[in-house]
């Protein structure tokens, strides 16, 4: 779940950014939570044509909602109109203010704020939150330790919550991504984690960053400082 910005103010983007909202985010919860999945998806053949029949006499009959609802947030996105044979939208990479993974904290506080006002006080766990590295060579492992864009995101990220929650969300979990480094798919290693793991030696050194003791500060003192 997250809440998408339109690429400019041309209504033909604005109303793609409520397509991507509806089939991205709203697709999922609405079910979970109401019962009902939006009605605006099913304009477009695509979804129309390939849901089983009688969806929604099954969700009638089986609907419990959910006990809470987890969150993967990393950065915002943002949304512009292109003719395709789903919803006539697309990421507007290159185009928008955000970068691929980069900081955009206000994006969590939106987001959050956009549940709580669609469901009310349902309880909200983010279940994922951080920032990777780009490791290539041998003196990328020293700069990672030294992450401190890592810990500015994650502070930022984290008074982001804390403004959510003053603000009446119900957040009862935030979990960062990762705790240690793990291997993604990408063609670069790409760690995410609080703690460097040396997988390229058989001893798997494993090594505290400096965002590894800023939230160790965090958790220590209840505070984000």
């Amino acid at each position: 779940y997250q809440t998408p910005y339109s690429a400019s103010m041309d209504e033909e983007d604005m109303k793609a950014t409520e397509r991507d909202r509806d089939f991205y985010s709203l697709w999922f919860a609405n079910p979970l939570f109401l019962g009902k999945y939006p009605e605006s998806v099913f304009e477009y053949p695509y979804i129309k044509d390939n849901m089983p029949e009688n969806y929604q006499k099954d969700l009638d009959e089986n609907f419990i909602k959910s006990d809470y609802i987890g969150i993967n947030y990393y950065t915002g996105y943002a949304i512009k109109y292109e003719k395709n044979d789903v919803m006539d939208y697309a990421v507007a990479s290159g185009e928008d203010k955000f970068n691929n993974y980069g900081n955009y904290a206000v994006g969590l506080y939106d987001t959050l704020m956009d549940i709580r006002k669609r469901y009310g006080d349902i309880e909200i766990r983010i279940t994922e939150n951080g920032i990777s590295s780009v490791i290539k060579d041998e003196s990328d492992y020293e700069r990672d330790l030294d992450d401190t864009h890592r810990v500015y995101y994650l502070r930022e990220h984290l008074r982001s919550l804390v403004r959510a929650i003053e603000a009446g969300v119900n957040v009862t979990g935030y979990y960062p991504w990762a705790f240690i480094d793990v291997m993604e798919g990408s063609p670069v290693h790409s760690p995410y984690g609080l703690i460097q793991i040396r997988y390229d030696k058989e001893e798997k050194t494993r090594i505290p960053k400096k965002s590894y003791y800023f939230y160790q500060n965090v958790i220590k003192n209840g505070e984000v400082y």
